[in-house]
């Protein structure tokens, strides 16, 4: 089966090599929209900085609060001393309305923050799914040819659960599996390793078409995506 990377470049299949570049020591397998596993541990370590500043700020203005978050900005021990004593106003009103002010500055501190880590975790998975999937296209022989239009088809099914990346609630590797087994999905494996489809000589209808874009592809219905692929057709970018 088909690998992402090989230690030793004799461990690559007869006639793949030209597929592969050496990286540290491995050999590995160059394809499309494909994100190393640095970019990828780049990406959660960013995420990780991410929280940490976010508990940083927690425990500062938990620290702040603490120590002043009683006490107006205009604080003058002097006035205060005056104002118990002579009871000329009151003090506790404007107690409560600094400590509203702390909480509120906080909340608003705490929204950005989950604002950023938000942006930051959406990010980590769209590039933890689609690595995922290209990892999985591969060990299973997925031609590469049609790689990009087995992408589209899959992307908006994956999720990411913890730290399992499912496809239609099952593993990815297990659920792409069983779809290239499958009477659809045995027609996108490489001809070397697909015992099923397009053997029986059948011919395929048409599409009039040799390039499409990726618009156009997803409107198509699974039939016809096999009939333009095996007409030479090719996806293109909207």
């Amino acid at each position: 089966m088909l690998k992402l990377k090989y230690e030793n470049k004799t461990d690559i299949p007869e006639g793949l090599d030209q597929y592969y570049t050496e990286n540290d020591g491995l050999f590995v397998l160059q394809a499309e929209g494909v994100k190393s596993e640095d970019d990828i541990k780049a990406l959660k370590n960013a995420l990780d900085s991410e929280r940490k500043l976010k508990r940083d700020a927690e425990s500062k203005v938990k620290e702040m609060n603490s120590k002043f978050g009683l006490l107006p900005d205009d604080f003058n021990i002097d006035a205060y001393n005056q104002l118990a004593d002579g009871n000329g106003g009151n003090v506790e009103t404007k107690l409560k309305e600094q400590a509203d002010r702390m909480n509120a500055q906080f909340k608003k501190l705490m929204e950005a923050k989950d604002g950023e880590l938000n942006g930051a975790n959406d990010l980590v998975h769209k590039h933890v799914k689609v690595a995922s999937l290209q990892r999985a296209m591969a060990e299973n022989n997925i031609a590469r040819a049609y790689m990009p239009a087995v992408e589209a088809m899959m992307k908006d099914k994956i999720k990411v659960v913890g730290e399992d990346v499912l496809l239609d609630d099952l593993p990815i590797d297990d659920a792409l599996k069983a779809w290239t087994l499958s009477k659809d999905g045995k027609h996108y494996v490489s001809a070397s390793q697909n015992t099923g489809g397009g053997a029986d000589g059948k011919s395929s209808k048409n599409t009039g078409a040799k390039e499409i874009t990726r618009t156009d592809f997803d409107g198509m219905s699974q039939g016809d995506r096999q009939s333009f692929f095996s007409d030479g057709g090719k996806v293109i970018a909207d």
